[in-house]
């Protein structure tokens, strides 16, 4: 008999990294694709589509939810932490089947 808490325990890097992200990635400051909530998006959809459990997909989907409502006119331009970063990121989840293609609107 397994111990209960085997049962949930993480059986790889990569899904350890995936769970530690989906309890903590809505403390993320930053919005930006180097360091920020768009670059996690586009991991946990990644991860979603590897390890076929939606809920990694449905808090990417929060967490786009969350770069819109913070993106403001004082957003830096750049790409590694500002309104590019978020445009190419876009781009890519759009170009890759993660969200619709309505870019144009976004």
């Amino acid at each position: 008999m397994t111990d209960r808490n085997e049962q949930y325990a993480p059986s790889n890097q990569l899904e350890q990294t995936a769970r530690h992200f989906l309890f903590f990635g809505s403390y993320l400051r930053h919005i930006g694709l180097f360091d920020g909530k768009m670059g996690l998006m586009i991991f946990l959809f990644h991860y979603a589509r590897h390890s076929g459990n939606s809920l990694y997909e449905d808090f990417a989907m929060e967490l786009f939810e969350e770069i819109n409502r913070d993106i403001s006119v004082e957003t830096p331009i750049g790409l590694g932490n500002g309104l590019c970063g978020i445009g190419w990121g876009i781009l890519y989840l759009s170009q890759n089947g993660f969200i619709e293609d309505k870019t144009n609107e976004i």
